[in-house]
């Protein structure tokens, strides 16, 4: 194994039996139940952007020889996001980078837990610009809390999400002075995961002609293969965004059936008239097509 910090004895990189390059993370005597708890919170977050535990163990350490209990954790390839910010970044990769760590923390706190401990050395940047979360606050579980200390610990979370979401701000293109994100400084009490997603995401414009607004939803053609119930669901080509007003008016022109195998007419959506039906996602909307419109 090699030291992945000169300055430190606890972390090493190593290959497990599978040979994974994999992160092994000791800790002292004294920090057992501290190490145990810290696996078994990221082992219950399975999120794409925050890092994957592989094992708890006990091995010998590669100084002291000594058996030494231990976190094996994936090997993210890349840079903290401290470093990463450390060079001028360009807005699409700003947006990217920020999108992926609000949806992370977004995962953390649907699993009834909370970070703790969120800053740009918590966060890992992989060579494919994969955001990667680490080193959650053990002692983050909701299971044994007041709903006010609840409530106290995700506004934290919530706080030091806008201040990373910032400093990625301040790295990149997007003049922080004159665009939205300035919202941002302005910290409120009452902070929300959708309330940061909306000021913080990229929103494009209404796919119409001569409309300028932001769009409210992205849209899909979507059908059904009736002989084996493949479903089909592609970006629509023809006008992949619509602004609120004109969703409304698309769905109120609308003619044919939702069903599959039948061909659908709209104003705007589905253009060349291809089989299917159009269904939308509200822009930043993790959940699958949760517009009310397309439920009929």
């Amino acid at each position: 194994m090699t030291k992945l910090r000169e300055d430190s004895s606890l972390i090493w990189l190593g290959k497990d039996e599978i040979a994974r390059k994999v992160v092994v993370k000791f800790f002292h005597d004294d920090d057992s139940h501290f190490l145990r708890d810290s696996a078994k919170i990221l082992a219950r977050v399975n999120h794409k952007n925050i890092v994957s535990i592989y094992a708890v163990d006990g091995i010998e350490h590669p100084e002291t020889k000594e058996y030494t209990e231990c976190i094996i954790m994936h090997y993210v390839e890349g840079n903290t996001l401290m470093d990463t910010l450390e060079h001028r970044i360009s807005e699409d990769k700003a947006y990217n980078l920020g999108n992926q760590l609000i949806n992370a923390i977004e995962a953390i706190h649907k699993s009834g837990l909370v970070h703790g401990d969120l800053h740009d050395e918590n966060i890992l940047v992989s060579k494919e610009e994969i955001l990667k979360v680490i080193d959650m606050y053990p002692r983050g579980s909701f299971t044994k809390i007041s709903e006010r200390n609840r409530n106290s610990r995700i506004q934290s979370d919530l706080i030091s999400l806008t201040r990373v979401l910032i400093e990625i701000i301040r790295s990149s293109e997007i003049n922080i002075q004159t665009s939205q994100f300035s919202k941002l400084l302005k910290v409120n009490k009452n902070l929300s995961i959708p309330y940061i997603r909306d000021i913080f995401i990229k929103k494009p414009k209404c796919s119409v002609k001569s409309c300028d607004k932001d769009a409210l939803v992205e849209v899909f053609l979507y059908d059904k293969y009736s002989h084996n119930g493949d479903e089909y669901l592609q970006t629509d080509f023809t006008c992949p965004y619509l602004c609120g007003e004109h969703q409304i008016e698309n769905e109120r022109t609308f003619l044919g059936e939702k069903k599959p195998r039948i061909y659908s007419k709209y104003k705007y959506t589905n253009r060349r008239q291809a089989q299917g039906y159009s269904k939308y996602k509200y822009i930043g909307d993790v959940s699958i097509f949760s517009c009310a419109l397309d439920k009929r």
